[in-house]
């Protein structure tokens, strides 16, 4: 799976910003929902501060590969299902997380890929080799992207690799 695709997907199980307040009414339909604008982290730390006044024990985190995101106490199970429901409230009010859709998304996209391959590269690592923009952006339209600049490093450095590389709070 590509970084990119992995940055979405981490996005995806990460979080989002701004919650509504309790006596403001939200009527979004995807069609109008607005887009959140900022960084992912601090898309995490709003959904934080949405699950926290929601009464979930939350708190921001960043894992070791220096991705964004949250962190929720749990008891088990059912802690964990009432955790994921709450989630998926604030995430329905929050703005919707950015998502690449056009060519210009997935040209910001690509060229962050290449930039990435080259930081692998100057770090000693062999990478996979870099696409053409066409065949990339034909996989991204396909919704198949596979380009992991990282996927060639020893797993015991990957996560040092793709935090020093990788700026893991751009969403694409």
């Amino acid at each position: 799976m590509v970084m990119g695709a992995r940055i979405l997907l981490a996005a995806l199980a990460v979080v989002v910003v701004g919650c509504a307040a309790p006596n403001e009414s939200l009527s979004i339909t995807p069609s109008s929902r607005a887009t959140f604008s900022g960084t992912r982290t601090e898309y995490a730390q709003a959904m934080v501060a949405c699950l926290q006044k929601k009464g979930i024990a939350a708190r921001f985190n960043v894992d070791d590969g220096g991705v964004p995101g949250v962190a929720m106490q749990s008891s088990g199970h059912a802690q964990n299902q009432q955790n994921l429901a709450v989630y998926d409230e604030c995430a329905a009010e929050l703005p919707a997380q950015p998502d690449a859709t056009t060519d210009a998304d997935f040209k910001v996209m690509y060229q962050h890929l290449v930039d990435q391959t080259s930081c692998v590269q100057q770090a000693g690592y062999d990478t996979p080799q870099v696409p053409s923009w066409q065949s990339f952006l034909e996989d991204a339209h396909a919704k198949n992207i596979d380009w992991d600049p990282t996927i060639l490093v020893p797993v015991a450095s990957r996560d040092s690799v793709r935090k020093s590389c990788i700026d893991q709070d751009r969403w694409w």
